[in-house]
């Protein structure tokens, strides 16, 4: 299905897609956009690694890098259930 958004947001995905997206072993995610879409996602995983040019400031801060450097990086999943039970005091 083709959507007007940049990088990869998996809910508009073909079913083949997520098929070889969730039996593959690593994943290597090209570019800023894809970074941006799937960072932290339980469903990238741990398999997920991103390999980007940080092309504007915020991305670069967030990537504790500067501007214009290659960064090759693994995803860091959050657990938002977790982080909610946190913030809830539980």
């Amino acid at each position: 299905m083709e959507t007007v958004f940049l990088g990869t947001i998996l809910k508009y995905c073909s079913a083949e897609f997520l098929r070889a997206f969730e039996e593959a072993d690593i994943i290597i995610s090209k570019g800023q956009a894809n970074y941006e879409s799937l960072e932290f996602t339980e469903e990238a995983g741990e398999k997920t690694f991103f390999l980007l040019r940080a092309k504007c400031e915020v991305v670069a801060q967030n990537l504790g890098t500067e501007f214009g450097v290659m960064v090759f990086r693994q995803n860091q999943p959050r657990h938002w259930d977790k982080l909610m039970m946190e913030d809830d005091g539980g």
